[in-house]
């Protein structure tokens, strides 16, 4: 900060409250959402070329669905992140949904080595997103309005 005296150093307070680290995994974790829907779903296209032509509107719903994904995390991780609970109970619904469309996606069109190979990373990743939610709601503060 600049003064009559010269340029004097202050220590600043952060503008935002601090942040749980719970919040940060859970955010993290889910972001991870997308991507790890939209490589199944571009690996899916080679079994189309395998005679499997009536599948193609499963494929690329299945890639809109995980381009939905990406964006729907990413603006209720904005809210998670501002303390908002809504946001945290959303991203759960968010998750069992990621698993209950992907985990059986995997498993029709690429079998149980696809399962295993792209659909065992979500679940660890929603099972990671779970935990973090759950630690969150015991170390959170509840939310206070400013001014």
């Amino acid at each position: 900060m600049l003064r009559r005296t010269g340029l004097v150093r202050e220590e600043v307070r952060p503008r935002r409250p601090p942040v749980p680290a719970a919040l940060l995994t859970a955010r993290v974790a889910a972001l991870t959402y997308g991507p790890l829907m939209l490589v199944p779903s571009v690996v899916a296209v080679g079994t189309l070329l395998d005679g499997r032509l009536l599948a193609l509107p499963v494929v690329v719903g299945w890639f809109v669905a995980g381009v939905a994904v990406s964006y729907v995390v990413l603006l209720l991780s904005v809210f998670l992140l501002r303390g908002h609970r809504w946001a945290r109970g959303a991203l759960a619904a968010v998750t069992i949904l990621v698993l209950l469309v992907d985990l059986p996606l995997c498993w029709w069109l690429l079998g149980l080595d696809g399962l295993l190979r792209d659909g065992a990373p979500l679940a660890v990743a929603a099972a990671l997103t779970g935990y973090a939610l759950w630690r969150a709601r015991r170390v959170t503060p509840p939310r206070t309005r400013s001014g």
